[in-house]
Parts: structure tokens; C-alpha cells; sequence
């Protein structure tokens, strides 16, 4: 009887993680260890002209097709009315797309092209089909721009911000898969020689994921990576403790940093039978659910996280 029990807790437990994947897609989630830095690092000599590019190609889904371009672009002259442009950019390729929006201002030495720039977003932004898209422009993306002889100050908001989103989607198959990168970006001083400083510009790319059902959402931050349940139950167990008890659902955070903004739960077939909104570390849900086995499912700033319990 108990290995009875047993194999059908198991059968179940897959069943109910192949239905909830159906119904909401799986998140593929790559995180760069370390970082992938990309930056343009070289020496320049006083009284002359430089001009540098870098170009990063990123192959979201490794089907071996790259699906963005990365571009930096630094130039100038050192010395006398010395003067530096300094650009960082990102171009979708094939059909693919960057969340973002036409600019009021034009680029310097582009200025009779129109002018785009991609969004910032931060945590827990739901990326859709109703997002701003740009693809196939005449110019690359936007992160941020920057002529010091004219002005100090940078074109887009991109230069700075450290570790924040931006929404993509990569068009295969006929269909739009929603994804986020998260990104810091900034410039880092050199002195090449006497008093003299050549500000270089870095992309930093710390992580990224998409859902692999198309035009199914994505929120940002969201990494899930599979709904296998021994990998969901070691990444649930190291924040939260999740178990039920007389038709309660209990939940307790063991890490004070894991605020919980949303709980979900979902029954055999992928169906949302229970939802609540809470910013408690320890939470009891009186679902009122038959007796079964359930996909607990917690969002949270550090993510989401699934758990399957057996209510009765």
C-alpha cells in the first residue's frame, strides 16, 4: 500500500509539473559566471586621433544562430580642442526584438535618422505582447551616447544603472518568446599619460531568461529553470519551508531578504484553483481545496519558486 502511495505521489508529482509547464512555459534561465564584461581597453598617445569598436554577438537559445549584437563604439582626438564621442548600442538580428522607444533627441553624427533607446526596467516588470517592440531599424539600440565636446551629459539613461533589466523577444517558429537581460552599465577612468583621462564605456552582462512558450509572459528576475521537482524542491527548500497540515497551507521564509509578493496554487491539470497576495514571512492559506496533490507556487524578489504539497 505505501509503495503503491508512493509511485503515485511520483506519477503525480510529474504530471502536475508537465501540466504547469504546458500552461505557463518553462523559464530558461543562463546566468555568466563570472560576468561577461564587454569593454574596449587600449592606449591612446597625446596630439592623435583614436577610434575603437567592440562588437559581442549573444546567442540566446544556443541554436546557434546569434540573436542580439552588442556595439561600442569609442572615438576622439587627445590634445589640443581635444573632444570624444563615446556610444554603446544593441541591435536585434533576424526578426528578433528590444523593449524600447523613439528618442526626442537625435544621435550627433546621425541626426537626420530616427533615434531609438531601449527601456529600463526594473524587478518584477511583466514583459508581453503588449510592450513597446523595436526591430529592423535604420540605427542600432540605444543604451546610451555621449559627445563631451558638446556636452557632459549622456544621451539615454542606460550609463550608471547597475544591475537592471531589458526586455527582449527572440521570433522563431512563428512566434515572440519574451525574455529579460539583466545589465549594469557604466564607464570606467584611464590616465594614458600626464594629467589626461580617456573615460572607456562597459556593458556588463549578468544573467538572462525567456520563456520557451511563446507569447506566454515573463516577469524580470524570473529564472526558473525547469519544473523538474527534485530542482524545484532544492531551490524551495533553501528559502522556504512549504508544507499542509488539516487543509492549511503553510509557509515560512527562512531568509528575511526573500519578500514574497504573490502565492499561487495549481492542481493537476495546470489550473490556478487558489491565489493571494501577501508580504508576510510566514504565511497560512486556508485554500478550502479536495484532497490532492497541489503545485505551490511562490514569487518572490529573488524569483519564483514551486513546491508540491499534498493536501488533506
Amino acid at each position: 500500500m505505501n509503495m503503491k502511495i508512493k509511485e503515485y505521489s511520483i506519477f503525480a508529482a510529474s504530471l502536475l509539473a508537465t501540466s504547469y509547464a504546458k500552461a505557463q512555459g518553462t523559464i530558461m534561465y543562463h546566468d555568466f559566471n563570472p560576468d561577461k564584461e564587454i569593454n574596449i581597453d587600449d592606449t591612446v598617445s597625446k596630439f592623435s586621433s583614436f577610434y575603437d569598436t567592440l562588437s559581442y554577438n549573444l546567442d540566446i537559445d544556443n541554436d546557434g544562430a546569434n540573436d542580439f549584437r552588442f556595439e561600442l563604439l569609442d572615438k576622439g582626438y587627445i590634445g589640443t580642442a581635444a573632444w570624444e564621442f563615446e556610444q554603446m548600442t544593441l541591435m536585434p538580428l533576424g526578426q528578433n526584438k528590444v523593449l524600447g522607444d523613439t528618442l526626442t533627441a537625435n544621435s550627433f553624427f546621425s541626426s537626420n535618422v530616427p533615434y531609438y533607446g531601449a527601456t529600463i526596467l526594473s524587478s518584477n516588470k511583466t514583459i508581453n505582447s503588449s510592450a513597446g517592440w523595436l526591430n529592423k531599424l535604420p540605427e542600432p539600440i540605444m543604451l546610451c551616447e555621449r559627445y563631451s565636446f558638446a556636452s557632459t551629459n549622456w544621451i539615454n539613461g542606460w550609463n550608471g544603472k547597475i544591475e537592471k533589466y531589458l526586455g527582449f523577444a527572440i521570433t522563431k517558429n512563428a512566434g515572440d518568446y519574451y525574455g529579460w537581460m539583466r545589465l549594469s552599465v557604466n564607464y570606467s577612468s584611464k590616465k594614458y599619460f600626464q594629467n589626461k583621462t580617456i573615460k572607456h564605456n562597459q556593458i556588463t552582462i549578468h544573467d538572462y531568461a525567456y520563456n520557451d512558450q511563446a507569447y506566454a509572459p515573463i516577469t524580470t528576475g524570473e529564472m526558473l529553470t525547469s519544473v523538474n521537482e527534485n530542482e524545484l524542491a532544492k531551490k524551495t527548500e533553501n528559502l522556504f519551508t512549504v508544507y499542509s497540515f488539516d487543509k492549511k497551507v503553510y509557509i515560512y521564509s527562512k531568509d528575511k531578504s526573500a519578500f514574497v509578493s504573490q502565492i499561487s496554487i495549481v492542481n493537476l491539470l495546470g489550473k490556478v484553483v487558489y491565489e493571494t497576495t501577501t508580504d508576510k514571512i510566514q504565511t497560512v492559506l486556508n485554500p478550502i481545496l479536495t484532497t490532492g496533490i497541489y503545485l505551490v507556487e511562490i514569487t518572490t524578489n529573488r524569483g519564483v519558486f514551486l513546491k508540491n504539497v499534498f493536501i488533506n
